[in-house]
């Protein structure tokens, strides 16, 4: 009977696609398991045990973290109706209530972003929210959004016509005070109210709105005047045209034309034409024969309203770059970015020098989701991605923003994530993770890469990504992601993402539904929902074999908990209301000894080889007929009680002491299994909280 011995020593693939049973001339089938539940993938291409999960507290939301300063690191909390923070170490809790616009529905499509102290949330639905941290107090401080102000009391916002094209045109009243303002075509809702607008780049607060056409309101900044030219010819001239008085500098827009006389609304140098003076437009040349000034004011196009108002809906997602804050996806204007001037937090008030706010439009019809920072600043859409080059010699300033299509990738609602290899977001359908990286290239200088291309079973509807440089006790680097079902779908990605052409993904599950991953410098931070009534943030703990872990005394009477003294795995209990652990109703540990104990919830771990076939050629009827495990081995490192192929290993032999913690034994462990099948299966397993490290997986299979 001819058999063949496989070695697997490198797990780097992950748990691939079941669709792959057959695929073992692939370079991934050899480096990839059939199951890889509840382990991770080291640097080393070993499978590990995953960490467990610390309790850290409960919320009815999600939690993020944020660094509002060096050494300071903390747990946002958005909850419906407040939010919350928690300093790392838990002694220190600031909350903030009131907000009604944040509720349950609209917890997980919030975005946020920190720069200089300041946290700003972001949702199309209300007006951005800011949180400032007071390092010397310790302490937060909140506010709506709101956008610097002149010394005159303009505000530096962005604006837009949302009109444009339409003809429709704003009728002043008067040019300062209080006035009226008339539009020659439904535009107003009571919603205005408290809106700027600006009429030839002239601000006035809307204070009233009587109908649709006409409302009342404050002129922020004095209106320009209106000058009557009569001119020795108007050929040529056409109302809209802007002409330009050659001596004074005078400029403005042709905005009536009867016979020679020319109506302008001036815009620069307010003083107006001089007399006799040569007047240039677009396709004329004049000459002012008359000069006057109007008191009337008149109807005109150029008129423009705030980008962002209660009316027009606020950003959805907000992010920073090049000491720019940036908003994106607008409601209305979904190919609009704005950009904040440099250095600041709330000036959008766009110009043209290279400190200036900036406001532009992708060239398509499309949906602006995200902007992420990079080598080059990245535009995530629904329609595909783009990237604004950005270096030495071309910095991101007014005048240099150029949207260079990558590809035609459309991109879901989910906050893309940067690594140190590119930018990971997630498909318009929800099947794949993407990445785009860099190609050296000048010609084409960025790709973009499926990272989940042989993983699509463990990728269902993730919602949320986080990415680590580095985990708490481990070098490698992690992209965690939460599926609608509430698993998590976690993937190793290395230097030179793209060397071997996949990331290593793999399942974790367990008691519990995760709702929300997020990571902070060194940790990975879980929001898990335990039942309708209980929901926790939890962060992963290498130290850990069990989620939720808390000290006993924290649990709840008539909790049904897996309990560990340091290592030691003692089993499943009831805490009783005296504070012992009973099984069967009989106590089995006393109170006092319960209290040095940590209590949880248990994870299964199973990590299942690939028994490929042998190579096709010369009959010896390889891949015909069913196959038989002649032995199996696993070969472990620091390793408790496991089972392989179905036999237990257990934690103790018979001459240990089984007072202290199971030892972590370094061991190959074999069995022969039984049966016969086309594709036979084996598995290594390990239910009771403990470590376990797999370095290879030996199979002899008949062929």
């Amino acid at each position: 009977m001819r058999s063949q011995i496989i070695a697997q020593r490198d797990f780097s693939g992950g748990q691939i696609d079941d669709t792959a049973l057959r695929a073992d001339d692939t370079d991934i089938h050899r480096a990839s398991l059939r199951r890889a539940r509840n382990c991770r993938i080291l640097a080393s291409r070993a499978a590990r045990r995953r960490p467990g999960r610390r309790q850290l507290f409960t919320t009815t939301g999600i939690c993020e973290v944020v660094r509002p300063n060096y050494g300071s690191e903390w747990f946002m909390v958005i909850e419906p109706g407040q939010v919350r923070f928690i300093s790392s170490d838990l002694a220190t809790s600031i909350s903030f209530g009131g907000y009604v616009q944040i509720g349950s529905f609209n917890l997980t499509t919030i975005r946020w972003v920190e720069s200089g102290g300041t946290v700003i949330l972001c949702h199309q639905s209300f007006r951005p929210l800011a949180f400032t941290f007071d390092p010397v107090a310790n302490s937060w401080a909140p506010t709506f959004f709101s956008f610097s102000t002149d010394p005159s009391g303009s505000v530096r916002q962005p604006y837009y016509n949302y009109y444009l094209g339409s003809g429709v045109t704003l009728t002043p009243s008067a040019r300062s005070g209080t006035i009226n303002l008339t539009f020659s075509g439904p535009v107003l809702s009571f919603i205005h109210i408290g809106v700027i607008f600006r009429y030839c780049g002239r601000q006035i607060l809307i204070t009233g709105v009587t109908s649709s056409t006409t409302a009342t309101g404050l002129v922020v900044e004095e209106l320009p005047p209106l000058f009557a030219l009569g001119m020795d010819n108007v050929a040529g001239l056409q109302v809209g045209d802007v002409v330009e008085g050659v001596t004074s500098g005078a400029k403005g827009q042709v905005v009536l034309i009867i016979g020679t006389q020319v109506n302008v609304l001036v815009e620069k140098n307010w003083a107006g034409f001089e007399l006799n003076e040569a007047v240039a437009g677009p396709r004329s040349k004049m000459k002012a024969t008359v000069v006057t000034q109007l008191t009337t004011t008149v109807a005109s196009t150029q008129w423009d309203e705030a980008l962002m108002s209660d009316y027009r809906g606020w950003p959805g997602c907000v992010s920073k770059d090049a000491q720019r804050i940036i908003f994106t996806n607008f409601r209305i204007i979904g190919a609009a970015v704005a950009w904040s001037s440099t250095g600041t937090l709330n000036d959008f008030a766009v110009g043209a020098e290279k400190e200036d706010a900036i406001l532009e439009f992708i060239p398509d019809n499309c949906q602006v989701l995200d902007v992420v920072s990079g080598a080059d600043e990245f535009v995530i859409t629904d329609v595909g991605l783009f990237y604004v080059p950005v270096s030495t010699g071309n910095p991101l300033i007014p005048g240099s923003i150029d949207f260079r299509r990558i590809s035609d990738d459309a991109a879901a609602n989910v906050r893309p994530r940067a690594t140190t290899e590119g930018v990971v977001f997630v498909n318009a359908s929800l099947t794949r993770i993407m990445a785009v990286i860099g190609t050296g290239q000048t010609a084409r200088p960025y790709i973009i890469e499926d990272l989940s291309e042989f993983h699509s079973q463990l990728v269902r509807a993730p919602f949320v990504l986080a990415t680590t440089a580095a985990d708490t006790s481990a070098p490698e680097r992690y992209i965690h992601g939460v599926n609608w079902d509430g698993t998590f779908v976690v993937g190793r990605y290395q230097k030179g993402v793209t060397t071997r052409g996949w990331v290593g993904w793999v399942p974790w599950d367990g008691v519990g539904r995760a709702v929300w991953v997020t990571a902070g410098r060194s940790t990975v931070v879980a929001t898990i929902e335990y039942g309708p009534d209980l929901r926790a943030v939890e962060v992963f703990d290498d130290a850990l074999f069990m989620d939720a872990a808390l000290p006993v005394p924290s649990w709840g009477t008539g909790s049904v908990i897996t309990v560990m003294k340091g290592s030691q795995h003692l089993g499943t209990f009831t805490k009783q209301a005296d504070g012992s652990l009973a099984q069967d109703g009989i106590t089995r540990i006393s109170a006092d000894q319960a209290a040095t104990m940590k209590g949880g919830y248990p994870f299964s771990v199973e990590v299942e080889p690939f028994v490929p076939h042998a190579d096709p050629g010369i009959s010896q009827r390889q891949r015909m007929r069913r196959r038989r495990l002649l032995q199996v081995a696993a070969t472990v490192q620091r390793t408790q009680a496991i089972s392989v192929a179905g036999k237990l290993i257990p934690a103790y032999n018979a001459d240990d002491n089984m007072e202290l913690a199971p030892p972590l034994r370094n061991e190959t462990y074999r069995h022969r299994p039984l049966g016969r099948d086309f594709d036979p299966r084996w598995s290594v397993e390990q239910v009771i909280p403990g470590e376990m490290t797999i370095l290879e997986l030996t199979t002899e299979v008949t062929v």
